[in-house]
């Protein structure tokens, strides 16, 4: 029977790709919008004011970029290449709001001095603390929605009438 769940060289081989895809397109785009509002005198591009504007800016984009890829597709540009899916208890891609409570949350996962992403070796569905927080799961994308659906049964089985 083959895994379902997501491994954590996997899933950290994907954060890296995700990082080095967004610090690429943030940077070309940066240097385009510097070049653009030098060329116009609009504004000094190196003061303190436009370094501080554009880590601001950096920030949303990568909790943009994260919660629409996750929203949508389930799937980030890492996360695609490396055959993985973010899915919610019901197999489906998960809301924005659950996207940026899973976003947030890996932030408590590196403050435990990553201890929080050290729990996807020990727990039984493989899921981080941010995971456990946001109640999503990362899968494998070649997992088929029934396996997926038999997997996340198993280990949440629906509620006895009794």
């Amino acid at each position: 029977m083959t895994q379902v769940f997501g491994g954590i060289v996997t899933r950290g081989v994907a954060l890296s790709i995700d990082g080095a895809a967004a610090a690429v397109l943030f940077a070309i785009s940066t240097v385009a919008i510097s070049f653009i509002v030098a060329a116009l005198g609009v504004a000094d591009v190196t003061s303190v004011e436009a370094l501080l504007g554009a880590s601001a800016v950096w920030a949303w984009f990568v909790v943009l970029y994260f919660t629409i890829c996750w929203t949508t597709s389930g799937q980030t540009v890492g996360m695609r290449m490396m055959g993985l899916k973010l899915v919610r208890p019901d197999g489906q891609s998960p809301s924005v709001c659950r996207s940026l409570v899973r976003y947030f949350g890996r932030s408590l996962s590196i403050l435990l001095l990553f201890g929080g992403y050290l729990m996807v070796l020990v727990h039984p569905q493989r899921r981080a603390l941010h995971d456990v927080i946001a109640g999503t799961y990362v899968v494998y994308a070649d997992a088929t929605p029934e396996r997926v659906t038999e997997a996340l049964a198993a280990r949440h089985p629906p509620p006895s009438a009794d």
